[in-house]
């Protein structure tokens, strides 16, 4: 990745004065976490990580597509657990607010994955008998994303399951 777009995915069209020896400290600070599993490798035409494997995000979503396949499969069990292993991987607001035009398109798409995870898990807890996380699930789910019509769908679902229809 070139220097010139990280500089516009982390800071979009205001990169501050100091942005480029920003980045060269954001990369020090990685390649230390990274250290001994990848290697983020400089040169001319900006960095590259190697050796990192699967990312966070990729196991995420391969995951929640494995929780769904499972639980179309009539396998709610396991299905929960691919939901579960998924959602132990979200840490905090994705990006952490950072802003180009791509980076807003990946966050969006993860935020939506892990929307469709937490329905999921919701969705498997009512076909497990579990109304009460479903509910939980739920609601908190309607709370973060107000507009979104499955969430409703499942929280509705889930209240009636918990024997509180009206």
């Amino acid at each position: 990745v070139s220097m010139a777009r990280i500089v516009a995915e982390l800071w979009d069209e205001r990169p501050p004065p100091s942005a480029q020896a920003t980045v060269h400290v954001y990369v020090s600070r990685l390649r230390s976490l990274l250290r001994p599993h990848a290697a983020v490798r400089g040169g001319p035409a900006g960095y590259a990580l190697e050796g990192a494997g699967e990312s966070d995000a990729a196991r995420f979503a391969r995951l929640v597509d494995d929780g769904y396949r499972r639980h179309e499969a009539g396998d709610p069990h396991s299905a929960a657990d691919r939901f579960d292993a998924a959602l132990t991987l979200w840490r905090g607001e994705t990006f952490a607010g950072q802003g180009g035009a791509e980076l807003r398109a990946a966050r969006a798409r993860l935020d939506g994955i892990r929307r469709d995870a937490t329905i999921g898990r919701a969705r498997c807890a009512l076909a497990l008998g579990d109304a009460r996380r479903a509910v939980a699930l739920a609601k908190r789910l309607v709370t973060e994303t107000p507009l979104d019509e499955p969430a409703h769908e499942t929280l509705l679902r889930a209240l009636d399951a918990a024997g509180r229809s009206a």
